[in-house]
């Protein structure tokens, strides 16, 4: 096998180990969305803690899954490479010690000034008593900043180490926090919502502490100082503010979409924000878990200027990005309502509840892949360096997201919104494709497997020819919804693996082989 598929099949490895926990932290956060749904439906009071949640909820991907992890992660290993553990531990512990500050500021200035804040940016739509309740969440939760962004150093710092389980496990300590709040305080209180708040702030706690014995293990010495003579902290700060509207692009995208939604008719964020938890699971299953493995790894490339295993790893790590993305988004539009309905269809979550969601799914679907292949090139990016270029694709992919969200709503409401977060995650990966071209000789396109690509698109149709005269059939016979999932899920699943099989397709193969393969002693 070449050397460099053997390299893939060890990050196809590491990928499914932190896949199988992000399904764990997923399942789980889909359960706290359950609890959410049972407690609050689509009320005001699920509103109101949805957009007060949206600000350190924002951070938290920006810092551990965006920003901060990817700006310093890159700087961090070239440290580590070139000056020696000495000099990485002394940033490193800058690092964490800047962040902290300054996060701990923006929390308290946050708290102090929240009736401004809320009235002015999140909840911009919202008055009465849906206002005060978001007030009042978000000066519970803002604190949240401050300690998952520290916590954001420190994943850096392991993800260097190869230690990725780590932080991919704390989320799950967030979610069983959070949902054990929620049930033994929400029935307590006159606003349930206070329960999920607290829980959300003792999460990110326990996020916080958990880093710490595991950094201390590895063979780094962090040094607990502030240097701003030291050129490589001036560069990561200088790298982070701008890498926000980059990697963190979708999630601003989001927030936005949030307030623009509360606009609209009650229950209009509530129901973005569970469709967007459904989505996450599916992206979080693998998208992140291989964008996670593979930044630290192609920015070794990039110091030792291995052009060509660079392009090798893009062009296999995108096809497999495909593989998974494009089945699930077929999939999930045929049984998008009856998904919404065994997830949440409970206690306060209603027929409107339902339909609002399951809409809102749909669309949200269309850029699933679009997503998978952003989260890749915007680790490519990262590891190069490239900013400048990085920054301009995010701008213009959220000018057009608030264009066409403003646009469409006004003709189909919230469906609009969810809509213009799909063609605005194209736009985005064109713009990177476009800029990205300089860095492989105006070759980019290479990058793309196209014979592999066919064959993913190919099993995915034969799927779909399965798939949707088969739901027609069982919605003609009235069966139930779980029913519908149990006969239509696995026939998919089946399906397009015995179609991938059979056109032989490099991903399925590789994919197979690295399941079966011990890794060595």
């Amino acid at each position: 096998m070449p050397v460099s598929e053997t390299k893939h099949s060890k990050h196809v490895r590491s990928a499914g180990l932190l896949g199988v926990i992000t399904v764990f932290s997923r399942i789980l956060g889909l359960i706290r969305e359950i609890v959410v749904a049972t407690f609050l439906g689509t009320s005001i009071l699920s509103d109101a803690f949805t957009l007060a949640f949206s600000i350190p909820d924002l951070f938290r991907r920006l810092f551990t899954e965006g920003a901060l992890a990817n700006s310093f992660t890159p700087k961090f290993i070239f440290i580590k490479k070139t000056e020696g553990l000495d000099s990485a531990g002394q940033f490193a512990g800058g690092m964490v010690l800047i962040t902290g500050i300054a996060t701990g500021f923006i929390s308290l200035i946050s708290i102090i000034f929240a009736p401004t804040l809320v009235k002015t940016t999140i909840a911009y739509g919202l008055t009465g008593s849906s206002l005060d309740s978001t007030i009042l969440l978000t000066r519970i939760m803002i604190g949240y900043i401050a300690l998952i962004s520290v916590a954001g150093v420190y994943q850096g710092v392991l993800n260097s180490f190869s230690v990725f389980w780590v932080s991919s496990l704390t989320p799950v300590l967030l979610n069983v926090t959070i949902i054990t709040f929620a049930l033994v305080l929400a029935p307590q209180l006159s606003n349930p919502a206070v329960g999920f708040a607290l829980g959300v702030i003792a999460g990110g706690v326990v996020q916080f502490l958990f880093h710490i014995p595991f950094v201390y293990k590895i063979e780094l010495k962090i040094k607990y100082k502030i240097d701003w003579s030291n050129p490589h902290v001036k560069e990561t700060l200088h790298l982070m503010i701008p890498a926000v509207f980059g990697i963190g692009i979708y999630q601003i995208n989001i927030l936005i979409s949030n307030i623009i939604a509360s606009t609209l008719e009650p229950g209009s964020v509530a129901s973005l924000k569970f469709s967007n938890r459904l989505l996450e699971l599916i992206i979080g299953v693998f998208v992140i878990s291989m964008a996670t493995v593979i930044l630290p790894h192609l920015a070794k490339l990039f110091v030792d200027k291995k052009l060509d295993e660079i392009r090798n790893n893009l062009t296999l790590t995108l096809s497999i990005a495909l593989f998974w993305a494009l089945p699930l988004t077929i999939g999930g539009i045929l049984l998008a309502e009856d998904i919404v309905t065994l997830v949440y269809a409970r206690g306060e979550f209603d027929n409107r509840s339902i339909v609002l969601t399951s809409n809102a799914f749909t669309l949200h679907l269309l850029g699933l892949c679009f997503i998978a292949w952003n989260r890749i090139f915007l680790s490519s990016f990262q590891a190069l360096g490239l900013i400048k270029p990085l920054v301009l694709s995010g701008m213009i992919a959220l000018l057009v997201n608030v264009c066409l969200a403003l646009v469409l709503k006004v003709s189909i409401g919230h469906k609009g919104i969810a809509l213009a977060t799909s063609l605005s995650q194209l736009l985005h990966m064109l713009t990177l494709v476009f800029f990205l071209r300089k860095q492989f000789a105006n070759r980019i396109w290479s990058l793309l497997n196209t014979k592999t690509n066919l064959k993913i698109m190919i099993a995915a149709g034969i799927m779909t020819l399965i798939l949707y005269p088969a739901k027609s059939y069982l919605a003609d016979i009235k069966i139930s919804y779980y029913l519908n999932l149990i006969i239509l899920i696995p026939t998919g699943v089946v399906t397009y693996f015995i179609a991938s099989y059979l056109l032989k397709n490099q991903v399925m193969i590789l994919t197979h082989k690295s399941l079966l393969r011990r890794p060595k002693q």
